[in-house]
C-alpha cells in the first residue's frame, strides 16, 4: 500500500462520514412591511399604518417585531387588532411615545398564513410637526409553520412620509345653503357635529359583545346611506340610521361612521365602545408531566354553560387547541384527544359564552411531555450505538495507521539491512585487501630476518601491526552487527 493510495482512501472516508452525519436545511423568506409606505400628510392628521406580513412560499406560524418611529414627528394614539391574521397574542400589542416604539408578538394557528398582504396590526399615528418621518423595524421575526419554528425572515421594509403644515383655516361666511360642514367634537360614547351625531344604545351588561349604534343627521339634505367601520375594518354600508355589530373581542373598539348625503357630500363621526371580558377560566388540576403514550388532563371551573378552549404552544411557537363544554355547575374536564410530541408546552385557557362574549386568556402553565420508556431506551441504544460507531471508526483508523506505520518501518529495516549487508561486504573486501598488503609487508620483513638482524623499529612494527589488524577486524564486525539490529 502506497501513501498516495492511503490518502485517497482517507479522503473518501471523510466524505462518506460527512454525508451520513450532515443535515442541510432550506427555508423560504417572509417579510414585514408597512401600508401605506409613503405619502404626504398635514400636521394634525392621523395616519392609519398597517403592519403587513407577506409569506408567499411558506406558511407562517408566528410573527413578532418592534417598530421604531421618531417621537418628535409622530404620536401613537391607538393600536387596532381588527382583521388581523394573528389568532393568539403572546402579549397585547403595546406602544411607547417616549421610546418611540411599537411592539407586537402573536401566533397564527394551523395551517398558518400564506399570502402577500396579511394585516398583523394597525397603528394610528398623529402628525405632530412638519418635516419628514420614517418608520422602521428595529427587530422582526417570522417563524415557519413547519413544526420546527424555522426563522424565515428576510430584511423588512420601511415607510417614509412627507409631513406638511396644516392648511390655514378660513372663517366660514354665512350663506343660506344648508350643506353640512363642521368639526367633530368627541365624548366617550358618542361624537357629534352640528349636523350629525352617533350614539351607543346603552347595554345592561357590558360583557355583551354585540353593540348597537344609532345615527342622527340634522341636515336638510337627504341621506343616501351610512358607512360603518369598526377598528379600521372594511366599511359596511347601511341605509337605516342604526347599526348592530358582530360579537366583538374584549377591549376598547373604535367605531367610525360616515354619513353620505344625496349629491355626494359626507360627514364622519367617531365613538369608542368598551366590551368587558367575562371571567377567565381557572385551572384546578392538570397533569404537568405526561409521557408521549399518556394523556394530558386539565380540570377547572368557569362560567356555567360556556365553552372553554385550551391552547398548547410548543417551544417553537406552534399552537394547537381543543374545546370543551362547561357543565351547569361550572366544571370542565379536558382529556387531550391527540398525542403530543415530547417537549415543553405552555397551556392557556379562554372561555366563550353563547353570546360570543370572551374572557381574557389565562396565565400560562407549563406542561412537560416526556418520551415513553421504550422510546427513551431506543434512543439510549441509538446514542450508545452512535458512540460505539464513532469509537469503532476511530479505533479502525488508529489500527490502520498502526499497521501502515509498521509496514513502513518493516520496509525501512529491510532496505537498511540490505544496505548494511552491502557496506559489510565492501568493508570486508577493503579490509581483506588492506590486510593482505600489510601481511605481505610483514612477511617481507620477516624474510629479511634470515639474512640479517631486524632493527628494533621493524620488530615493533611487526608486533604492533599484527595486533592492530586483528583488533580492527573484530571491531568492524561488531559495529556492523549492531547496525543491523
Amino acid at each position: 500500500m502506497t501513501r498516495k493510495l492511503f490518502n485517497k482512501i482517507f479522503v473518501a472516508g471523510v466524505i462518506l462520514f460527512g454525508f451520513f452525519f450532515s443535515i442541510s436545511l432550506t427555508a423560504h423568506a417572509a417579510t414585514l412591511s408597512f401600508s401605506p409606505s409613503s405619502g404626504t400628510y398635514s400636521v394634525g392628521d392621523t395616519i392609519p399604518v398597517q403592519i403587513i406580513v407577506s409569506s408567499s412560499d411558506q406558511s407562517a406560524n408566528a410573527v413578532s417585531g418592534t417598530v421604531a418611529f421618531p417621537v418628535d414627528k409622530f404620536k401613537v394614539t391607538s393600536l387596532s387588532k381588527s382583521n388581523s391574521v394573528v389568532d393568539f397574542w403572546a402579549a397585547d400589542p403595546s406602544f411607547s411615545n417616549t421610546a418611540g416604539t411599537i411592539h407586537f408578538e402573536g401566533v397564527i394557528l394551523n395551517p398558518g398564513f400564506t399570502g402577500s398582504k396579511g394585516i398583523v396590526l394597525t397603528a394610528y399615528l398623529k402628525v405632530k410637526v412638519a418635516g419628514s418621518g420614517s418608520l422602521t423595524y428595529s427587530s422582526a421575526s417570522v417563524l415557519a409553520n413547519d413544526g420546527s419554528g424555522t426563522d424565515i425572515t428576510k430584511p423588512s421594509g420601511k415607510a417614509s412620509f412627507n409631513l406638511a403644515n396644516a392648511a390655514p383655516t378660513i372663517a366660514p361666511v354665512s350663506t343660506p345653503a344648508s350643506t353640512p360642514s363642521s368639526v367633530s367634537t368627541s365624548t366617550k360614547n358618542s361624537t357629534s357635529t352640528s349636523v350629525f351625531s352617533i350614539a351607543e344604545v346603552p347595554r345592561s351588561d357590558t360583557t355583551d359583545p354585540i353593540i348597537n349604534l344609532t345615527f342622527s343627521s340634522q341636515s336638510k339634505t337627504p341621506v343616501d346611506h351610512y358607512t360603518v367601520s369598526v377598528d379600521d375594518s372594511a366599511g359596511i354600508d347601511v341605509v337605516e340610521p342604526s347599526y348592530t355589530s358582530v360579537p366583538l373581542r374584549p377591549g376598547t373598539h373604535n367605531v367610525i361612521v360616515k354619513v353620505v348625503y344625496v349629491g355626494g357630500s359626507s360627514l364622519a363621526a367617531t365613538t369608542d365602545v368598551v366590551v368587558t371580558p367575562i371571567p377567565t377560566p381557572v385551572i384546578k388540576y392538570y397533569t404537568d408531566t405526561v409521557r408521549e403514550d399518556g394523556y394530558l388532563v386539565v380540570q377547572g371551573i368557569s362560567l356555567p354553560n360556556t365553552v372553554v378552549e385550551a391552547f398548547l404552544k410548543d417551544q417553537y411557537g406552534k399552537v394547537i387547541s381543543q374545546k370543551v363544554n362547561v357543565d351547569e355547575k361550572g366544571y370542565f374536564n379536558i382529556l387531550w384527544s391527540s398525542k403530543l410530541s415530547n417537549g415543553v408546552y405552555s397551556l392557556t385557557l379562554q372561555a366563550t359564552d353563547v353570546r360570543g362574549a370572551k374572557s381574557l386568556v389565562s396565565n400560562e402553565s407549563s406542561v412537560l411531555i416526556e418520551q415513553t420508556l421504550l422510546v427513551a431506551w431506543g434512543l439510549g441504544i441509538i446514542n450508545y450505538g452512535a458512540i460505539l460507531i464513532v469509537f469503532f471508526v476511530l479505533l479502525s483508523g488508529f489500527a490502520f495507521w498502526a499497521v501502515y506505520l509498521w509496514y513502513l518501518l518493516k520496509k525501512f529495516r529491510k532496505n537498511l539491512n540490505k544496505k548494511i549487508s552491502q557496506v559489510d561486504s565492501n568493508l570486508h573486501k577493503s579490509f581483506t585487501l588492506l590486510f593482505k598488503d600489510v601481511k605481505e609487508h610483514i612477511d617481507s620483513i620477516e624474510k629479511a630476518q634470515s639474512r640479517r638482524d631486524l632493527t628494533e623499529e621493524e620488530s615493533r612494527f611487526i608486533k604492533k601491526m599484527s595486533g592492530d589488524l586483528k583488533d580492527t577486524e573484530t571491531f568492524m564486525d561488531r559495529r556492523i552487527k549492531d547496525l543491523g539490529k
